[in-house]
């Protein structure tokens, strides 16, 4: 593990999943997580969800993140020095770690931001990449003039992730978010993968919901009709040679 003490401020670290344990006494600060390499399935508060390379999570005090696959899993983690209570929020500009961490309060509390995502503009999820990449190498090096350009990298990683949630809430339809999009996605595709036969009333009644709503999802996260996502989906299938005319 690689990690980094800024002033007691703010805390950086570079480090494999399975060494995730050994950031515990800081299971009071406020923490933003993003996977560098790896997929699998993480706890967060009893609740179990997905995770791929670029998924971010945000992590109040007490909150606690359990990896239950991370096989090849890195993560980067930036660790609020202090107690959280004390950040000032909603700040125009970040200029200070006490103005940082107040703003990843705020983004945390935004509906718009989903544990586990990655960042909607590719734009943004290259540029993050980038500037995680540019901390972890000063971070290796470590002679104090490297502090500074650290200090501003996580910044500006910060100012990223903040537009990127602004953006979502402006231009993504709330439905997107629907608690269970992403195992209504996943049912269907499993469903198209073994080829098995359904229809959409057969999927609302499992996940009791609408019919209605079941479209909308589907529209909101795809932009395809359920009909039209079933072909194109099948279409992938046998371009892929995962499935095979029957």
């Amino acid at each position: 593990m690689e990690k980094l003490n800024i002033h007691n401020k703010c805390i950086l670290a570079s480090l494999e999943a399975n060494e995730l344990e050994l950031l515990y006494p800081y299971s009071d600060r406020l923490r933003v997580i993003v996977i560098l390499e790896g997929s699998g399935k993480v706890t967060l508060d009893t609740v179990s969800s997905s995770y791929q390379k670029d998924s971010i999570f945000i992590l109040r005090a007490q909150q606690n993140i359990s990896f239950q696959t991370f096989v090849k899993t890195k993560i980067f983690t930036i660790i609020s020095g202090s107690s959280p209570k004390s950040a000032l929020k909603d700040k125009p500009y970040i200029t200070t770690f006490s103005t940082m961490f107040g703003q990843i309060e705020s983004l945390v509390s935004n509906k718009s931001f989903v544990q586990g995502k990655v960042m909607e503009r590719s734009i943004d999820r290259e540029s993050a990449n980038q500037i995680i990449k540019l901390i972890t190498h000063e971070m290796q090096n470590r002679p104090d003039s490297n502090k500074e350009i650290i200090r501003n990298g996580v910044f500006t990683f910060i100012h990223i992730l903040d537009r990127n949630i602004q953006y979502v809430r402006k231009h993504i339809p709330v439905l997107q978010f629907h608690p269970e999009t992403d195992q209504i996605l996943e049912y269907i595709k499993r469903q198209l993968q073994l080829n098995n036969k359904f229809d959409i009333q057969e999927i609302a009644s499992s996940f009791k919901v609408s019919e209605d709503c079941i479209s909308e999802i589907l529209i909101a996260r795809t932009g395809f009709t359920f009909k039209k996502f079933i072909v194109k989906y099948r279409t992938d299938l046998f371009k892929s040679k995962l499935l095979k005319w029957v």
